[in-house]
């Protein structure tokens, strides 16, 4: 039996008119101060990309390193419920990202129709959406007073901005930009285009997608303050690669680079001689041919050989060679009784020395929440 998507209107969000930051931290089991408090302190990780080491022993080359910002354990776990709240809200069929039962197959697949096919994407597409932006989101279009807003962006955003790693950034993007991905979608449905975005991923297939189409696209994005690049346009019947996936003839297939880079793995795993290189090549592996089965079914058989070997040598794909330290797994709940914990240990570990003026501001935001006068 499969599980029920429950989806609503805006309007029905617990987001929707919150009448103040009191019952705004509520919505996370917090009072006012303490989610306060907690962003007052540092409640980031952030790290450069690295290629991994599979990677490196495949001959793969190493992409251009990105800056990840990831929320720690009390501010992951909000954002984890703030994404889990709004990715309850009804969203436009054109929004393929973000959205429970629809995957990259599924924007790809929406692409299959005759007609020529124009891709768009945003550059630095978090980085360059602001607290501005997602401030106006929730004050406009959920309706919610001014300091609730300013609230909750400011839980939302780093340094102004969406993070890069955190959960709640793909399903928030959409939100704060709606306003703009909506202008565009009047304006391919004005071309006669069928259009679809997956997180910056913008891609349009009909008879008029032409590059002229493509630079009005552009136009709007930098009015909107956003810059648009990669910009691609494939004549009908010709194949082309969405989000990942090939289309040929209407008929969905793993794009060359994917078949590529699975064969440098599989070269790189039977010349491996030592055990930590063929656990790593051959999980990567193993898991790159399931993944590629919901591309093309039946391929996940091509990973039976490289699970033969792993077993005859007694190698475990994905467990950690002897003697090497196991990472821990994060923890992804959302559940308010959770937050409320790690929140506290988060104030705890990070008690700061309160002074006179904090006391005095504290006490001047629950008045507020209060409405004392």
């Amino acid at each position: 039996m499969s599980r029920r998507i429950t989806q609503y209107p805006a309007h029905q969000s617990p987001f929707f008119r919150v009448a103040s930051k009191r019952k705004l931290a509520h919505l996370f089991g917090l009072t006012v101060p303490e989610l306060e408090a907690l962003l007052r302190h540092e409640n980031y990780n952030v790290w450069p990309t690295q290629q991994k080491l599979s990677e490196q022993l495949a001959g793969i080359k190493p992409r251009k390193s990105r800056t990840i910002q990831h929320p720690k354990s009390a501010l992951f776990a909000i954002h984890a419920r703030l994404a889990s709240l709004l990715a309850k809200i009804e969203k436009p069929s054109f929004v393929k990202s973000a959205t429970r039962g629809v995957s990259y197959l599924d924007n790809a697949t929406a692409h299959t129709s005759p007609g020529n096919t124009i891709k768009v994407d945003i550059k630095n597409f978090y980085p360059s959406v602001t607290k501005l932006q997602v401030k106006k989101f929730f004050k406009v279009h959920m309706q919610c007073p001014g300091d609730v807003a300013d609230l909750i962006a400011r839980t939302c955003c780093l340094d102004g901005k969406l993070p890069t790693g955190s959960p709640l950034s793909p399903i928030l993007s959409y939100f704060a930009c709606s306003d703009l991905f909506l202008e565009i979608r009047d304006i391919a449905a004005e071309h006669d285009l069928n259009f679809t975005l997956y997180v910056d991923d913008m891609t349009f297939t009909g008879a008029k997608a032409n590059r002229a189409f493509a630079s009005r696209v552009n136009g709007i994005l930098k009015r909107h303050g956003f810059v648009g690049h990669k910009a691609a346009c494939i004549p009908d019947g010709e194949p082309k690669v969405i989000t990942g996936v090939a289309l040929i003839q209407g008929e969905r297939s793993l794009p060359f680079s994917r078949q590529r880079r699975a064969r440098m793995f599989e070269t790189a795993f039977w010349r491996a001689a030592d055990e930590e290189g063929i656990r790593l090549l051959g999980t990567a592996l193993i898991g790159q041919f399931r993944e590629a089965a919901r591309v093309e079914p039946g391929i996940e058989f091509r990973a039976a050989p490289i699970l033969d070997r792993m077993q005859t040598l007694g190698i475990t794909p994905g467990k950690k060679a002897p003697g090497t330290k196991k990472k821990r797994r994060r923890t992804r709940s959302h559940r308010v009784s959770s937050i409320r914990g790690l929140v506290s240990q988060a104030l705890k570990a990070n008690a700061p020395v309160q002074t006179p003026h904090d006391q005095d501001t504290s006490a001047g935001r629950e008045d507020i929440d209060s409405g004392t006068p």
